[in-house]
């Protein structure tokens, strides 16, 4: 028998693995961004090192020797890791000059903005949203161009109707970008940079004019203006044509904007697992882009030219939807998709995923911490790497009619798998009926964005007689898609804390496991053995991580920045969540509901209501309607106020246990924390308030090893003389009294109490809060004094001896230990006064 007999034969497990060079490159590059912001190096000394790293590659490459082409790749990947650190060292400058410039604006009481429409408005409770770019601020005939888009907000009585590219212009109040989420990683203006967005504008709604767009001039400009004016009559034409439920979601999944969604939709969907349904991503444009090419192919074009044609669609479809991680990453793969079929190459999957994660760490380098990235490019992988493997064990030929069924199905479950961790990470939760409840929305929706589309185009082009035959059909699967999503939503959903790490771990080994098969298939012996050990190790690490945690988890305490009223929240190192007030009225009560939710809070056990004020009530009444709560206190006072007796119907319809305080109390089940009331004293029944409320403001005190927190409501001289509170030389952190009112915070009470940090909680007042003169008290002992409004939300952790603060408006912390005289700290920040 001839040697050429012999050449195809060859076991497949034997061929040689590609070398897929570009994952190399892209995990380099990510481990430099990481190292960058985790321990920041010189630029100049990283870019040093970077000029010697290529001068290496550069003679290994002249070189001829046998091993030198590894060589080169090695210098490859160490110079894609300093790349990464410079770049993680460029944003961080970046974002100081923003912080910078956008504080020295913010300093005026009110600016000049014009800018262009680059979203539709959003328009809920009364207030307008209009995001905005090309942003110029004028201030004394001076003109600064902001390096990003802007918020602009307004009240208005009705809905807006602002096309995408018009010109907006206001009289404004410019303020630093604030979110939910604090610095436990990212800080949220991070999370706003990275979406280039810089700053947040309040304006009058008098002053506020919507202006012609202007005239388009270059060829980009011209191709923005067709898109955005499909978009802008596509989306006016789905809110007029479908009812609001039907409307917000095929918003939602055809043009990516999901502020329509009403809150019970897309609670459904959240908790069916099926939210990434509603977020335009790979699989909606797989879905239509298969859809176009079986059209093509059914139309008589060769496989070559139906893949060109389909470039063009890409394209469209990144624009209209906008620079989204998951749409440009599905865009990116799916161009080298339709290139290997148009140049008749094999396209490697995973080096085209890499190529996708490098061309997007680049332009946004933030987006590799964010769960948006992570979902979407695990989804990603998982198909790429477990699919395959689950496959191999069972063999189902490809002729069985029902093999495509088993495909779906064990897709649907690799997905779900490997999207757990990222999930329970930063969600707090999981959805045990994602699998099934993708098995039947996906083929929905595989119908319903091809319908939905070629009844936008119809339209668009002068058929709206026929695109009204589609109308009851797209309507039909949404309502089957929003039906499906609210019957999964009641099981198989499970709240989790953080230190739920259990099923984190089992989801990780099964996900690590499953992997392990493309490994297997190579002739190393041993390796597959020994990284299911490692598996298996790292799984019980993760099993027994409760119980470590519990030794060195810090108790967190958040005076959140919610404007003039209080509201502070706590964690107790074993999970327990307390809400004290709800801040002030009619200051945008999503802000607490979303901080919530951001922080992954789902139940709430303990609610405490200081006293029946509007700025202490706030959004209680949304937050007990929303969240489950265990137990609500207040000191017995009622009011009749409009805002009071919201409070009572919440609580009253959610059936929630409520209680009336009284000094002497004391709350359990919170272990080695202790929580007592101090104040009213009395006897325990409810009451109509006579006169000032404030004096009978429930006092908490939360002990906890050296360290004690005083809430103090908003009493003033007469209640403090009474309470006779002393420090007991523990560490004591106070949430001042009154937001610092002047007839409050006397000399005695500071001093017996004498605080460390002294937080007040307050905004934009005509109060004049908090006094100079108190402030000055609290300065007089030694105190560091925050105030919310300047500051921002404080962020105050502890292990029961030292503390830790970090502020939203703030990078610096700042941190005290019992042996030092003052706080520390960590940067050149000083403490806004």
């Amino acid at each position: 028998m001839e040697d050429s007999e012999w050449t195809d034969i060859e076991p497949a497990c034997l061929r040689e693995p590609p070398a897929r060079p570009l994952v190399k490159v892209a995990l380099g590059y990510m481990a430099g961004l990481v190292v960058g912001w985790t321990y920041p190096i010189s630029v100049i000394l990283t870019s040093a090192l970077l000029l010697v790293c290529f001068g290496v590659m550069l003679l290994f490459a002249l070189r001829r020797s046998p091993g030198v082409q590894r060589s080169v790749w090695i210098c490859a990947v160490v110079a894609s890791v300093l790349i990464g650190t410079i770049r993680a060292e460029l944003i961080s400058a970046r974002q100081s000059r923003i912080d910078d410039q956008v504080s020295y604006l913010a300093a005026f009481d009110s600016v000049s903005l014009s800018g262009r429409a680059s979203a539709p408005p959003v328009f809920r409770d009364g207030k307008a949203r209009i995001l905005l770019d090309r942003v110029a601020v004028t201030r004394y005939e001076k003109t600064h161009s902001m390096p990003g888009s802007v918020e602009l907000w307004y009240s208005t009585e009705n809905e807006p109707r602002v096309d995408l590219g018009q010109q907006v212009q206001a009289e404004c109040r410019i303020s630093l970008l604030q979110g939910a989420a604090l610095p436990s990683g990212f800080s949220p203006r991070d999370f706003y940079y990275a979406r280039a967005q810089v700053a947040c504008a309040y304006a009058d709604s008098t002053t506020v004019v919507f202006a012609p767009p202007i005239p388009t001039r270059t060829l980009s400009d011209r191709l923005m203006g067709f898109v955005w004016g499909f978009g802008n009559k596509s989306y006016w034409l789905i809110r007029e044509t479908f009812p609001s439920e039907e409307a917000g979601l095929l918003l939602a999944l055809g043009l990516g904007i999901n502020s329509q969604m009403s809150w019970e939709v897309k609670e459904a969907f959240r908790k069916s697992g099926l939210a990434h349904i509603t977020v335009v991503s790979g699989l909606h444009l797989t879905l239509l882009l298969s859809a176009l090419l079986w059209f093509l192919r059914f139309a008589g074009f060769r496989r070559r030219i139906a893949a060109s044609l389909a470039i063009p669609f890409l394209c469209f479809f990144l624009l209209l939807i906008g620079p989204r991680i998951p749409v440009v990453r599905a865009t990116i793969l799916a161009a080298f998709l339709m290139g290997g079929i148009f140049l008749e190459r094999p396209v490697d999957r995973l080096n085209a995923l890499a190529a996708a994660a490098l061309a997007v760490l680049l332009i946004w380098p933030e987006e590799l911490l964010l769960p948006s990235f992570q979902l979407s490019f695990m989804a990603v992988l998982a198909l790429i790497v477990i699919l395959p493997g689950c496959m191999r064990f069972l063999p189902i030929p490809r002729s069985l009619p029902w093999s495509y069924i088993v495909q779906l199905v064990l897709a649907s479950f690799a997905v779900t798998i490997a999207l757990a961790p990222i999930a329970i990470y930063h969600c707090y939760a999981w959805s045990t009926a994602a699998s099934v409840g993708n098995l039947i929305v996906i083929p929905l929706l595989s119908f319903l964005l091809p319908l939905l589309y070629v009844f936008l185009i119809l339209h668009h082009i002068g058929l709206a007689i026929v695109a009204g035959i589609l109308v009851p059909v797209v309507r039909s699967f949404a309502e089957w898609m929003i039906s499906t999503a609210m019957y999964l939503s009641n099981w198989g959903y499970l709240e989790l804390t953080h230190s739920s790490m259990g099923l984190l771990a089992v989801a990780a080994l099964v996900f690590l496991s499953i992997s392990l098969v493309e490994e297997s298939r190579k002739p190393h012996k041993g390796r597959p053995i020994s990284l299911i050990v490692v598996c298996l190790a790292l799984a019980t690490v993760g099993v027994w991580y409760d119980t470590l945690n519990t030794f060195w988890r810090p108790l967190r305490v958040d005076f959140l920045s919610l404007g003039q009223g209080d509201s502070t929240f706590i964690r107790t190192p074993q999970g327990s969540t307390i809400l004290v007030d709800g801040g002030a009225p009619h200051e945008r009560y999503k802000n607490l509901v979303e901080y919530l939710l951001d922080q992954g809070i789902r139940r709430i056990d303990l609610v405490v209501l200081t006293h029946p004020e509007a700025d202490h009530i706030g959004a209680l009444p949304q937050v007990i309607s929303l969240f489950p709560v265990g137990l609500v206190i207040d000191p017995g006072k009622d009011a009749e106020t409009d805002s009071w007796q919201v409070f009572c119907d919440a609580v009253m319809q959610s059936g929630v246990a409520w209680k009336v305080a009284r000094a002497g109390d004391e709350i359990g089940g919170l272990r080695d924390i202790r929580l007592r009331i101090v104040n009213p004293s009395g006897p325990r029944a409810r009451c109509h308030v006579e006169g000032e409320a404030n004096e009978d403001s429930l006092v908490l005190l939360l002990s906890w090893r050296n360290l004690q927190i005083a809430l103090t409501g908003d009493i003033g001289f007469e209640t403090e003389e009474n309470l006779n509170l002393r420090a007991d030389g523990k560490t004591v952190v106070l949430k001042v009294p009154h937001h610092g009112s002047r007839y409050s915070s006397s000399w005695e009470f500071i001093e017996n109490l004498h605080p460390v940090v002294a937080v007040a909680e307050v905004g934009r007042n005509p109060y004049g809060h908090p006094h100079e003169r108190t402030m000055r008290r609290y300065w007089g002992i030694g105190a560091q004094f925050f105030r919310t409004d300047r500051c921002g939300t404080v962020c105050l952790q502890s292990d029961g001896d030292t503390l830790r603060i970090l502020t939203t408006r703030r990078d610096a912390a700042y941190e005290y230990a019992p042996e030092q005289s003052e706080i520390q700290s960590s940067g050149d920040e000083q403490i806004p006064l």
